[in-house]
């Protein structure tokens, strides 16, 4: 028995190790230009802000959606746009957002609609290759990590043997102008997309089956969190093609009602407030394009106005920014 415990005991430091030179010496690295390795810039941006912000932290919606450098203009304070790929899950979006909150910050949460609680693992794992301080943000499975870098290693290994360059079509070309790290602005927002043409068939295109958002909880349990450190959290819905948020209403108005019900911080807005034509979007149901993005904008300059309480708390921010 003793024999059997040790041997399983060096089985798991082996695997230990062995997950730890995956993190640090993945090929993925070796690609700093990739969409998700903006969330280094992103947070460097948000380390640099030495006095209250306030923080966007959502998936992709937010990412394409919101123009950061009218609001700071309009509002005279520090943006920091954490939005970048709903498919990392919900439980990954607030861990990282906890990862950058101080005393006094504002959040504001832009959530797709019934966003997965862990989202996709192999995605997550990518983005803590570029930012290895993202593998606080999710549990790992180290069985998964492992057969993923011999795949990962297998690949990288063919191409060297075969001397594969470039071999892309001009779809896929098209889209890394679009996707890649440096079509980020300094607060975070995406604008690589901002004078591209819109796609005809926009993606992401689904219906919902209604059950109760796991995220709730989640939100909730995030919001707790941000109080015992002296933040503000706030909801808002996510921007959405008119004719998805036609086609999703009954399972919308339920979601919506178990929010109201139910989330412990206030919400900004309704679902039909950031629901805007389907000519307004980019390439996603969720992603708005140049003019969308400005009308969200400016229902956002709005809504922080017409909200007092949000409204004085950000004209205190800028009052402390400006000493």
């Amino acid at each position: 028995m003793k024999k059997f415990l040790l041997k399983l005991s060096l089985f798991y430091i082996i695997l230990y190790l062995l997950t730890f030179l995956i993190i640090t010496t993945s090929p993925e690295v070796k690609n700093p230009s990739n969409y998700l390795s903006a969330i280094i810039d992103k947070h460097n941006i948000a380390k640099n802000i030495k006095t209250p912000k306030v923080i966007f932290s959502g998936g992709s919606n937010t990412a394409f959606g919101i123009d950061s450098e009218m609001l700071s203009n309009n509002f005279k304070i520090p943006i920091i746009n954490l939005g970048l790929h709903g498919g990392l899950g919900l439980a990954f979006i607030l861990e990282e957002t906890k990862s950058i909150l101080k005393q006094g910050d504002i959040v504001i949460l832009s959530i797709e609609y019934f966003l997965e609680r862990e989202g996709e693992y192999d995605l997550k794992e990518k983005t803590s290759n570029f930012y290895p301080p993202a593998n606080k943000f999710y549990s790992h499975n180290y069985f998964i990590d492992f057969k993923n870098y011999l795949k990962k290693t297998e690949k990288s290994f063919k191409r060297l043997i075969n001397k594969e360059e470039n071999n892309t079509n001009k779809n896929s070309d098209s889209i890394l102008k679009i996707y890649r790290r440096d079509g980020f602005n300094n607060y975070g927002d995406l604008i690589s997309h901002l004078n591209k043409p819109k796609l005809k068939n926009l993606k992401s295109q689904m219906v919902f089956e209604y059950k109760y958002w796991e995220g709730i909880e989640l939100i909730n349990k995030f919001s707790s969190y941000a109080r015992s450190k002296d933040v503000k959290v706030y909801f808002t819905y996510p921007a959405y093609a008119e004719s998805e948020y036609k086609k999703n209403l009954l399972a919308i108005s339920k979601l919506e009602k178990d929010i109201r019900n139910n989330l412990n911080i206030e919400i900004l807005n309704t679902p039909k407030d950031f629901t805007f034509p389907d000519n307004n979007f980019f390439d996603s149901v969720f992603h708005l394009n140049k003019e969308g993005r400005r009308k969200r904008t400016n229902k956002f300059i709005s809504l922080i106005r017409n909200n007092k309480d949000l409204s004085l708390y950000l004209d205190s921010i800028k009052k402390n920014h400006a000493k």
